[in-house]
């Protein structure tokens, strides 16, 4: 199986059908042929190509030599089709390795700012806010945490729906959702079982730690995941409840002035 396909088997996509996407409508129209996008933690390489058939130039990093050489494949696979491509740049590091980068009109990071330590993550968005063009723009999808309290209150409420009662819930959820998958409600942090622990965020803290990096959030909304979707990842299947969310978040380098008046759509 292929590194692209064993990475969509686990992962939470915005690039998968049927998922609400906002980051195509976002992208078109900011390309030209001598402008830089940069894709950090690139993955099996989608949104990279993507951007290379609207920019010049695309530096795509990521710190797995795997989804460095799935990007490889699929940008050689897609030239062998014709499809015209500005110039990729692939980079196998995490994103201090381009902290030189300078002038990119935009800056993606979907679901790559993931450190559980603050300082290394505002570092990260600090070099992001480094990287962008002075009208440049940065589009970055981020882990909801409310999504998670959510799906384990679905959790909680079908093993309810079993007859047990509130003790055995309790014991249940603790053993298989926040001890095996170490749930840290108050840090903001999850692990599956086999992975290591990311941050996921809350809503007014993602956007207190953009600002505190120097980034001006000027929109956002929900990434929706469908439950069939989420199915497909052993994310959990509740068909007609909310659905799970990533936050999506569009912003620029704060620029003298900028504050509290630069509204949250």
């Amino acid at each position: 199986m292929s590194a692209s396909s064993q990475y969509f088997q686990r992962v939470l996509s915005p690039w998968v059908p049927g998922v609400q996407n906002p980051l195509p409508p976002r992208i078109d129209g900011l390309g030209g042929p001598d402008r830089l996008a940069v894709d950090v933690g690139c993955g099996p390489g989608v949104l990279t190509v993507y951007l290379a058939e609207r920019f010049g130039r695309v530096l795509a990093v990521d710190r797995d030599a795997e989804m460095i050489e799935a990007t490889r494949e699929l940008v050689e696979r897609l030239r062998g089709r014709g499809a015209g491509l500005g110039e990729v740049e692939l980079v196998h590091g995490d994103w201090t390795a381009c902290e030189a980068v300078r002038g990119a009109t935009l800056v993606c990071a979907v679901n790559s700012v993931l450190e559980t330590h603050g300082t290394k993550r505002r570092l990260m968005l600090e070099l992001i806010r480094d990287a962008l063009d002075p009208e440049g723009s940065f589009l970055g999808v981020f882990p909801s945490m409310e999504a998670q309290v959510h799906l384990f209150r679905l959790f909680a409420a079908r093993l309810d729906s079993d007859g047990l009662d509130a003790d055995a819930v309790r014991q249940q959820l603790r053993d298989e959702l926040i001890t095996a998958h170490s749930f840290d409600a108050l840090e903001g942090t999850f692990a599956s079982r086999d992975e290591p622990a990311q941050k996921f965020y809350y809503d007014l803290e993602l956007s207190f730690e953009l600002r505190d990096a120097g980034l001006e959030p000027i929109e956002s909304e929900r990434v929706l995941y469908p439950w069939e979707v989420c199915r497909q990842v052993d994310a959990g299947y509740f068909p007609g409840e909310t659905e799970l969310w990533d936050w999506f978040v569009r912003a620029r380098a704060q620029r003298r002035g900028d504050g509290d008046e630069a509204g949250r759509a």
